[in-house]
């Protein structure tokens, strides 16, 4: 039943985010259309470059917002605002609706994320390609992997590993505080969605106020002297780490706190 369920919810959303994923990777290659085409010793041309990175940068900003409150909006409606009642009466529990929908929302985000950072790093490479002369892609992958290496004291194959693990969670816990905060918000008898709104604030400043805290203290412990210089090397693998671990465990409760409540202590009268 997880299938189907996923399988309507693809087919009904990608009605406008299929488009909305073109949009995005038509936005990156004319990007980096723009920065093989121009000349960048020409004062007008540079003009141009900066205002196609302005609109580049703020019509990505505006694709990933509105799919995520689309996706938001449509989970709200569905499970508790006014296509809630028609959604409870399918012969499917309410669990694998919630999952369904929790499940279709990561993967259009893993989608769009993908498409965005493939598009920053081909935009990147045009540019540097530009302005520096023919250069081929392993002249600019080996420097900066040796650097990154240097900098952190973190092999690529392990940083690209952590990486992946962190936007493959990320996927899934940006919806997650959004879904739960419905899902506890719908609790209040009025102003269900003040409510959410509320609740969502709280968990975001609580999962700052954590990571903040996490973060300062690893520095503080991980900062030594040498020669009058800070030395930072070291650090940022086990703030990897943790800040991951942190991620997964608020997750994992995000995640049972709002199946629990979407299958238990549903609101809708």
């Amino acid at each position: 039943m997880l299938g189907k369920v996923m399988k309507h919810e693809f087919i009904d959303t990608g009605r406008l985010l299929w488009p909305m994923n073109l949009a995005l990777l038509g936005c990156g290659g004319l990007g980096m259309l723009v920065c093989s085409l121009l000349d960048y010793r020409e004062v007008t041309d540079a003009l141009i470059l900066i205002a196609v990175f302005l609109l580049y940068g703020l019509s990505c900003f505006a694709i990933m917002i509105t799919e995520m409150v689309y996706l938001s909006v449509r989970f709200y409606k569905s499970m508790f605002g006014s296509e809630s009642y028609l959604t409870h009466a399918l012969p499917v529990s309410n669990k694998v609706v919630f999952n369904g929908k929790l499940l279709t929302a990561a993967i259009w985000n893993f989608i769009a994320e993908i498409l965005f950072f493939g598009s920053v790093f081909g935009i990147g490479f045009f540019l540097g390609r530009a302005l520096i002369g023919e250069i081929r892609l392993e002249e600019v992958i080996d420097p900066a992997a040796v650097t990154v290496e240097q900098l952190t004291d973190i092999r690529i194959p392990q940083l690209f590993f952590w990486s992946m693990l962190v936007l493959l969670v990320g996927c899934f816990s940006g919806y997650l505080m959004i879904f739960t905060s419905m899902a506890i918000g719908q609790l209040f008898e009025k102003h269900k969605i003040l409510g959410a709104v509320g609740t969502y604030v709280v968990l975001y400043l609580l999962e700052q106020v954590i990571s903040t805290v996490t973060v300062t203290v690893l520095t503080v412990r991980a900062m030594g002297s040498y020669d009058g210089e800070v030395i930072m090397t070291g650090i940022y693998g086990p703030m990897m780490t943790i800040s991951f671990v942190l991620m997964l465990i608020m997750s994992v409760a995000l995640y049972v706190a709002g199946l629990y409540l979407c299958d238990k202590k549903l609101n809708i009268t």
